[in-house]
This record gives structure tokens, C-alpha cells and sequence, in this order.
């Protein structure tokens, strides 16, 4: 069986660490956290009549392969605002400057639909700056306010501002419009989760029967939504060292294995009637797992130390 390249994320996660831990030095996770308290409460005073309920905050360190440092990012749900997500980037104040203030940038973008979530990519968002540190502190709320209004109440205008870029400053659109394009958009999404759960099953389905009887003690894994693919085929190393000399991911089968040719065949052809069925639905379907398998080591036994060598 020929191995495959493994991937490796020990340098990523440590840079990661790195950038997180520098920023602490340099920054204040405390007062940044203090921020995002006050902004909760400020739009809850701005909107005494109407206030909202804000469910799932998360504070995070960073975004991607990127650690900005310790809160300096808020993600949340608005109860009130259902298939939102929301979120604070805060900019780390320079200690050298006199500036009184923590400058973020609020955003949000319907959650369904979102690829990166970040200021950047979003279509709905404004600048918010905290004062954690005055006798009485404050958060500048009144854009942010807006904002959750006009989601709360014009939920078809805000998805279409978020989903087709419309800039209502430049182009009129009627709340009918704006339903017909959701309906349009909504019909087009559960058509897609329905058939890719389809076409995942048909495909994990075969590797369960044809392939995973091959390989001794084997699994399907599923590694979780952020994978692509999502789900690896796995086996311990020490139950078939028969058929490789160490861990590592290799191939279903050797070039010249015949049955393994017939049996690739038949996994190549679902992949292609699914890649067809995607098309005529007009969405691209991922494969959920690939021709491969992993062989891991188990800890310590032997594989370790042939792991090692």
C-alpha cells in the first residue's frame, strides 16, 4: 500500500499559542471582557421599552490560524433576532496612546449562509466604542441599536442585505421582494442539506460494507463539521502491521490490485452521480470521505516506538 502525506498541525497551534500570549502582554483580556459587558447593558438601556436577550456568548482569542489575544472577540445570539450570529471584533488599545476608549467593530451575518464570519465579509455592521475605564462607563450603542432593530423588524430586508448585498441607500426593494428572494433561497438551501445527506449516506454506506471489512478493527470517523472531509476511515496500526511497515495513511489498495480496481470503480461512479445530482440542483456537494486510511499508532505499544523512529 502506498502512504500518503499526513498532515501536521503542531507548528499552526503553536504559533497560534504565541500570538495569543504576546498579545496579553501587550494588551488587557480583563478590561476587553468589561467592554463587552458594557456593550450588552448599553443596548439593553438604549432600548428600555424593547430590550433584547442576548444567549451564547463565547469569548475567543482569535480567528482562524490568527490569536489577536484573550477576548478580543465576542461571538453571540440575539434571541430576538432568530438565524443571526453576531459578533465584536475589539481593537487592543496601544498603551502609548491617550485615547480613553476601546474601538470594535459589531457585526453580524445570517448564519446559514456564512463562509467567514468577520467584519470584512460582513454587510451589516458599525463601529462601537467602550469606556470601561470613566467614572461612569459607557458604550456608544446608538448604531448598534439600529442595527438589531432593523433585523427584528424587517427580517426579510436585513437577510437580503446581508444575503444579496442590496444597499437600500441606492436601490428600492419592497418587503415582497425581499420574501420572495428568502422563499427562493430557502427552498434552494433544504434541497441541498436534504440531497447531500442523501448522497453522504449513499457513499459511507458503501465504504461500511465494501471497504471497512478489509482493513482489521476499522471505523468510520467522524472528525465534525469544520472537516473536509468530514469523515476519515481509521484502523490501529498494531492489528495490520501484516499489510503496512508503519502508521501513517495510505490508499484503499496497490495500483495493480484487480478486485480493488472493481471495487474503486464502483466508489468512483457514486461520487460522479453525485457531483451530477449537485449540479442540477445547483450547489456543490463535498464527498464525504476520501480513498484513504489511516493507520494510527497505539499509545504505548510498539507502534509508539516505530512511530518514533
Amino acid at each position: 500500500m502506498k502512504k500518503k502525506n499526513e498532515n501536521v498541525f503542531d507548528p499552526i497551534i503553536k504559533m497560534y499559542e504565541n500570538q495569543v500570549k504576546k498579545a496579553d502582554k501587550s494588551g488587557n483580556p480583563e478590561k476587553l471582557k468589561k467592554c463587552a459587558g458594557l456593550f450588552f447593558k448599553c443596548v439593553n438601556e438604549e432600548m428600555e421599552d424593547t430590550p433584547v436577550t442576548f444567549e451564547d456568548i463565547e469569548y475567543l482569542d482569535g480567528y482562524y490560524i490568527f490569536g489577536y489575544g484573550t477576548n478580543t472577540i465576542v461571538h453571540f445570539h440575539i434571541k430576538e433576532c432568530p438565524g443571526w450570529l453576531f459578533g465584536i471584533w475589539w481593537t487592543l488599545p496601544d498603551k502609548k496612546s491617550e485615547k480613553k476608549y476601546v474601538s470594535g467593530e459589531l457585526f453580524t451575518q445570517y448564519e446559514e449562509n456564512i463562509d467567514k464570519f468577520k467584519p470584512s465579509r460582513s454587510e451589516i455592521k458599525t463601529t462601537i466604542n467602550a469606556y470601561p475605564d470613566d467614572e461612569e462607563p459607557s458604550c456608544s450603542v446608538w448604531d448598534a441599536v439600529r442595527m438589531i432593530n432593523f433585523i427584528r423588524e424587517e427580517p426579510y430586508l436585513a437577510f437580503c442585505r446581508d444575503y444579496c448585498s442590496w444597499n437600500y441607500n441606492f436601490q428600492y426593494h419592497t418587503r415582497e421582494e425581499a420574501k420572495a428572494k428568502y422563499d427562493k433561497w430557502r427552498e434552494w438551501l433544504d434541497n441541498k442539506n436534504r440531497i447531500s445527506a442523501e448522497l453522504d449516506k449513499r457513499v459511507l454506506d458503501f465504504v461500511q460494507e465494501k471497504i471497512v471489512p478489509l482493513f482489521n478493527e476499522s471505523k468510520i470517523v467522524d472528525c465534525g463539521e469544520c472537516w473536509s472531509p468530514r469523515y476519515a476511515l481509521q484502523a490501529p496500526f498494531d492489528k495490520n502491521n501484516d499489510m503496512v511497515d508503519e502508521p501513517g495513511t495510505y490508499g484503499w489498495f496497490d495500483k495493480d490490485d484487480s478486485e480493488g480496481k472493481a471495487i474503486m470503480d464502483e466508489f468512483n461512479a457514486l461520487i460522479e452521480e453525485g457531483s451530477q445530482l449537485s449540479d442540477q440542483y445547483e450547489f456543490f456537494w463535498f464527498q464525504p470521505i476520501y480513498d484513504s486510511i489511516m493507520f494510527y499508532p497505539v499509545k504505548g505499544g510498539e507502534d509508539d516506538e516505530n512511530a518514533d523512529n
